[in-house]
């Protein structure tokens, strides 16, 4: 749920002196409230606010339903120290939505509605003390009706949710990451610093005490949905064998409330309790909705985590091949894809694991569908993190025999593909990265600037 607080500015001097004026902005609120519902937005509305006190607990309301954003909302002008101090406790972002009642207000206006609609000049007031606060603002100017302004504030809203939602995430690691992977190595001391995620790492000693909690009938509940989601290519006693470390995986994530998981195969062997590597678990946590990244990447985890919050259609992916002579990108991964992204139904199988002595796990297999789609990557850098956007095409696979035994996937970017690879590279792009299912890439490039990334579209 995306939840956002509404602030609407008055000024009490028009309270004293025309107490009638008040209920005329009634409708007009109601009106963008219910907008702002349409498209999607949760909206916890605080009383209309003129002097510090009533700011404070209009501050203290949002603080309570942790908003992800709070919109103000001018019905007139507002002396901007009244709210100065409200806003600046906040902590979150405000959009600053700089819009009116009447659309037209030329030389054939009559002077009585400069009462409904001078609220701008609120807005700069307000504006400038929160530019000299340090408060992270975001102005969408326009008529509420004739223009986009509301569409601007519903992407920043988003754009805030998904801030609130990597702050805040809570990432589960198998193992250790990946030795020797450096474009993700970065302690989780720093990203709790620079991010504010939290990593918990799985016990292995706790492993069996999971295991036990796994009774015969979740097993079989299991196989069943996977005989409908899947088209099965493996024998079923060994089918149920390999069910239970996938569901181990589950309970530790219900009862640790983690927001998504990582997990490095060369820590899934016999000494540390795991029989099989949860590919399929990975797969069917992104089709729920959760973060994951392979190799013990918690970064790129939270990323995806981010990126779910909003978008559906989001998966974890690597660029594996360059096909130069079509002009795509071939991705794959060992056995992890968002399920809900597969061209056609599935295939489960068994996958030979020749990494560690622990058994060949189950793996899902599929092609990416087509479909218009946003790259993003989040680079760690000398200076911070870069965000790298960039709009691409899946193409629709054709796939041939083997293939068909693997996550699969080509992509077209908008450039020739070795300028979209030297620019990738150029800007630290990392081998892990999100494939997300949208044509609504502002909403991203929205969130980079909330986060102080520096946002690179290629």
């Amino acid at each position: 749920m995306i939840k956002i607080g509404l602030l609407p500015l008055y000024l009490k001097l028009y309270d004293d002196t025309m107490p009638e004026l008040r209920k005329e902005f009634d409708s007009f609120q109601e009106e963008i409230i219910r907008m702002l519902e349409e498209r999607g937005l949760s909206i916890v509305k605080s009383s209309v606010c003129r002097v510090k006190p009533e700011f404070e607990d209009a501050a203290n309301l949002f603080k309570k339903n942790n908003v992800d954003a709070v919109i103000t909302l001018h019905l007139a002008y507002s002396p901007s120290l009244e709210s100065a101090d409200a806003l600046k406790s906040l902590k979150v972002p405000v959009i600053v939505l700089d819009t009116t009642p009447d659309f037209d207000f030329s030389m054939e206006q009559i002077a009585g509605k400069i009462m409904f609609n001078h609220g701008i000049h609120g807005v700069q007031d307000m504006c400038n003390l929160l530019l000299r606060n340090g408060v992270q603002y975001f102005v969408c100017a326009g008529h509420y009706k004739s223009s986009d302004v509301l569409d601007r504030v519903t992407r920043f809203a988003k754009a805030a949710h998904m801030v609130n939602k990597i702050k805040n995430c809570h990432i589960g690691i198998i193992g250790s990451p990946f030795e020797g992977m450096g474009d993700f190595g970065i302690s989780f001391d720093i990203l709790k610093k620079t991010i504010g995620m939290d990593v918990s790492t799985f016990s292995f000693d706790k492993y069996e005490i999971y295991e036990k909690m796994i009774n015969r009938e979740e097993v079989e509940e299991e196989y069943q949905r996977h005989l409908v989601s899947f088209v099965v290519e493996v024998e079923e006693e060994f089918h149920k064998q390999s069910i239970v470390p996938n569901l181990v995986v589950r309970k530790w994530m219900e009862e640790n409330r983690l927001d998504g998981f990582t997990a490095s195969f060369t820590d899934i062997k016999k000494g540390n309790g795991f029989t099989s590597m949860p590919f399929l678990e990975a797969c069917m946590q992104m089709a729920e909705g959760k973060g994951y990244a392979g190799e013990g990447d918690v970064f790129t985890a939270a990323l995806i985590c981010s990126l779910m919050s909003v978008f559906k259609d989001v998966s974890f992916i690597e660029m594996f091949c360059p096909d130069w002579q079509n002009g795509a990108v071939f991705i794959s991964h060992m056995g992890e894809m968002n399920l809900n992204l597969s061209y056609k139904k599935p295939v489960l199988v068994r996958k030979p694991f020749p990494y560690t002595d622990a058994e060949d796990p189950i793996a899902a297999y599929g092609g990416f569908k087509p479909g218009q789609c946003v790259l993003v990557d989040l680079a760690p850098s000398a200076e911070g993190y870069n965000l790298i956007l960039s709009n691409v095409e899946m193409l629709e696979p054709v796939v041939n025999t083997d293939i068909k035994y693997s996550v699969h996937g080509w992509f077209q970017p908008k450039r020739a593909l070795h300028e979209f690879l030297e620019e990738y590279s150029r800007y630290g792009g990392t081998h892990h990265l999100a494939c997300v299912y949208t044509d609504e890439i502002e909403i991203i490039k929205a969130f980079g600037k909330m986060m102080g990334f520096t946002t690179v579209l290629i």
